[in-house]
């Protein structure tokens, strides 16, 4: 293969470094409220994404947005962005050079820059590319999750990005294949998370597809897409509903994967967070309810599965593997490998046995 740099035409690029996120992020409630005082804000409000909501094959927006006052803002032009940044002028002034901790004491500003106390600490020169149609993926890797965006969502610090749209690419960088091969070429943090450090990902090797090979795959990631946006869908509804219909605030994260319970194992669980005293029909309603919801939750989850399979099958012809290398592959398998922790989690929980047995 070729370097992924190579492939893609450019570096990988970091996420927004604003030096304070309580001053630059803000909420639905706080964005429109800015724009309804003066409407040519709007164009400098982004929507945004955190490395944490960056998922496989999809990034959640979570409602939050940011302020993106690079440098060279004319300030005075948006009156409620200024309004609302001067709330934390005092932490967002740039640290003065001639600063002196030991007879001043600690700064309560930002590190040393050219910046104003109302840009972002770091500029970012590459802002257009946010605009555009992007593969993210965090810097420290816990697990195999690259996302396609094509809504210009912008990226904290903790969120990376390439600049290109290429599913084929996003596929690879999912794969199995991947996954096993930077274990073994990326460096390790604690609990064997991976350090996307630019220098060694933007050298990852991407063969070249036949033009055949390179349909059936882009054919495939098109479908996982669109069935994992279904399936943040479906979750979020049916967490909610849970936390409606039973008053219960935090809802456990067992039921995060319902399609691993049976109806006995969903009212346990309800129980255990704190379900009060239901009467029959109450709890004929819940149990009914989540057999739907788990049900079409797993039917995703299913083909979800069979196409990471037939995904998998695909990119390791590309890459011309052997069946003794394929299973090596297998044998050697790191971590959290993706189609292993999806088939994992099809697998339904065995309730605990009686302590008698």
């Amino acid at each position: 293969g070729q370097p992924l740099k190579e492939i893609v035409g450019d570096v990988p690029y970091r996420g927004v470094v604003t030096g304070l996120n309580e001053a630059f992020f803000i909420d639905q409630v706080t964005r429109d409220r800015l724009v309804t005082e003066d409407p040519k804000c709007e164009k400098l409000i982004k929507k945004l994404i955190r490395g944490q909501n960056i998922e496989r094959w999809e990034a959640k927006w979570e409602g939050e947005w940011l302020i993106f006052a690079n440098h060279g803002i004319a300030i005075e032009q948006f009156p409620s962005i200024k309004a609302h940044l001067l709330q934390f002028r005092k932490q967002l002034e740039p640290k003065p050079k001639d600063w002196d901790v030991q007879k001043q004491g600690k700064w309560p500003g930002r590190k040393p820059g050219i910046y104003k106390w109302y840009e972002l600490q770091d500029p970012v020169d590459y802002y257009g590319k946010f605009e555009k149609p992007k593969i993210l993926y965090q810097d420290i890797q816990t697990h195999s999750w690259f996302a396609l965006d094509e809504k210009g969502c912008y990226l904290n610090n903790t969120g990376y990005f390439l600049g290109t749209g290429d599913l084929y690419v996003l596929s690879v960088l999912n794969s199995p294949l991947m996954w096993w091969f930077n274990h073994r070429y990326l460096p390790h943090a604690i609990n064997e998370a991976l350090r996307a450090f630019t220098f060694l990902f933007e050298s990852i090797p991407i063969a070249e597809p036949s033009g055949i090979a390179r349909a059936k795959i882009e054919e495939r990631a098109t479908r996982l897409i669109e069935l994992a946006k279904s399936f943040a869908k479906q979750r979020i509804a049916f967490l909610q509903w849970v936390s409606h219909e039973t008053g219960i605030p935090k809802v456990p994260t067992s039921l995060e994967t319902p399609w691993q319970l049976q109806p006995d194992g969903f009212l346990d669980e309800l129980k255990k967070a704190g379900l009060k005293r239901a009467t029959p029909a109450t709890l004929q309603h819940l149990t009914q309810t989540f057999e739907r919801e788990a049900a079409a939750m797993r039917t995703n989850r299913t083909e979800a599965l069979r196409l990471e399979r037939e995904l998998d099958d695909l990119i390791l012809k590309v890459y011309k593997l052997t069946p003794d290398e394929i299973a090596l592959l297998r044998q050697t398998e790191p971590p959290r490998s993706p189609v292993s922790v999806m088939e994992q989690k099809l697998k339904p929980v065995q309730p605990p046995q009686n302590a008698k047995e």
